[in-house]
């Protein structure tokens, strides 16, 4: 629905309602009259003078353009000068082309928010204005001889070496390779423990020999002995292990290489020491 007139004389309104429904026009008096009003000589006014004052509304919006030029042929609205009045001027309120919303008054409580917030910012803009200005005098810094420009080295980042168990492949590298220097019956062990049976079977491959660890009672003249142990690297896939050797008489001891290793893949290659 569209508002094309209000006033806030009822018998205005009424008339201009009955005026758009002669025309065919289906019309809504909004704001009218109460079922207990009644139509007196005089002109009526609704009893609450400051609430919403009675208008005619058209029904369907495509009969809107229709209404507003029967109301401008009345001389009812302002689109058009016309001394022909359907209705006495006194107190009529032409309805704008578009309906403005309502203004939303203020509450008492917002005006008493709004009024305190007001007074705190007065309170803070006061005490900024009455606080001294800081001395605004700086000391002159004491004049320096520049220092003289170091070379900027990077710092050397040491890798971690961390000491972790002899991997299998590496173990059997090495082994195989000192197997081939030995002669009679030799006992391997890999990091003080025995050797793993799958191990010991890539090694009896190439020399039938081979004794676990834990069958070799040291110095009983019958085997010699070799191990391997204590394998360092910094995880980059390169580090020293040790190969431990010995003969079959517990008198002569125990010698020990260190052996620069280096995986490739799944390869490993070493530095034989002599």
């Amino acid at each position: 629905m569209r508002q094309v007139f209000s006033s806030p004389r009822l018998e205005n309104v009424e008339r201009v309602a009955a005026l758009l429904r002669e025309a065919g026009i289906e019309v809504q008096i909004l704001n009218g009259r109460s079922y207990k009003g009644n139509r007196r000589s005089s002109f009526s006014y609704r009893e609450d003078a400051g609430g919403p004052k009675p208008a005619v509304w058209v029904t369907r919006s495509d009969e809107q353009p229709r209404a507003r030029e029967l109301l401008r042929e009345a001389g009812l609205l302002q689109g058009q000068a016309s001394t022909r009045s359907y209705l006495p001027q006194d107190g009529l309120v032409f309805a704008a082309e578009t309906t403005a919303a309502p203004k939303r008054r203020m509450t008492r409580a917002a005006k008493i928010r709004y009024t305190l917030l007001g007074g705190a910012v007065l309170v803070i803009a006061l005490s900024w204005v009455a606080k001294p200005a800081p001395d605004t005098r700086v000391a002159a810094a004491p004049t320096t001889a520049p220092e003289p420009a170091l070379d900027m080295v990077p710092p050397t980042v040491e890798a971690s070496v961390n000491r972790i168990p002899v991997p299998r492949a590496l173990a059997t590298t090495v082994l195989a390779d000192a197997l081939t220097r030995a002669a009679g019956p030799v006992c391997v062990a890999i990091d003080g423990d025995t050797p793993p049976a799958p191990l010991l079977a890539e090694l009896e491959a190439g020399y039938p020999d081979v004794r676990p660890a834990s069958a070799c009672t040291g110095g009983d003249g019958q085997a010699a002995w070799l191990e391997v142990a204590n394998y360092r690297t910094d995880g980059s896939g390169a580090g020293t292990l040790d190969l431990i050797s010995g003969g079959s008489d517990a008198t002569q001891g125990l010698i020990t290489r260190v052996l620069d290793v280096r995986r490739t893949g799944t390869d490993w290659s070493f530095t034989r020491s002599e």
